[in-house]
């Protein structure tokens, strides 16, 4: 299968809401098996992420540098149109080791998974990933509206955890 550097933002993880009680668990714009429809989008399409760079999967990258090599270090996804693309929102540690984490973006493309079989038993046919790309300073998301923005990797990560849902009702700033 061809390996894309983009992900479907379908969710916030649980264990992210878990952690920080000013972020919501919730679904995103595109959902694993279901429709998508712009009805549903009610926190508006020019806040709500879409798709997300999650690059170098299924390669493991940590603040810039590759972590071994696959299939002894990897993520959970990166073949285009293959179950386990999506991207579940987590957030990470600063160092990228695990999640979640405070880090929203450039810190890990994902939770590593190493050589366990697929589909994984912790994961299923989620993905692990996690926005990521080579740009320093940042990662590029297609917006429900279709629109394309530069998000900093020092975004917080509630703004960032808003900014995948479709619902939540989330107010954030134009960071």
């Amino acid at each position: 299968v061809g390996v894309t550097d983009y992900a479907a933002a379908c969710a916030v993880h649980s264990s992210l809401a878990a952690t920080n009680s000013q972020i919501k668990a919730r679904e995103g714009i595109l959902i694993r098996n279901e429709v998508a429809k712009l009805e549903a989008v009610s926190d508006g399409l020019s806040n709500s992420i879409m798709i997300v760079e999650s690059a170098g999967r299924p390669s493991l990258f940590r603040k810039g540098a590759k972590v071994g090599t696959p299939p002894t270090q990897r993520v959970n996804g990166g073949g285009w149109s293959r179950p386990a693309s999506d991207l579940i929102f987590k957030g990470s540690t600063a160092d990228g080791t695990s999640s979640p984490g405070t880090c929203a973006a450039n810190c890990t493309n994902g939770v590593d998974t190493g050589t366990t079989a697929f589909p994984h038993p912790t994961y299923g046919t989620d993905g692990t990933s996690e926005p990521y790309s080579f740009h320093s300073a940042g990662v590029s998301a297609v917006m429900g509206d279709s629109s394309v923005r530069f998000i900093r990797s020092s975004t917080n990560i509630v703004t960032f955890a808003a900014m995948i849902t479709r619902d939540g009702g989330e107010v954030f700033s134009d960071e």
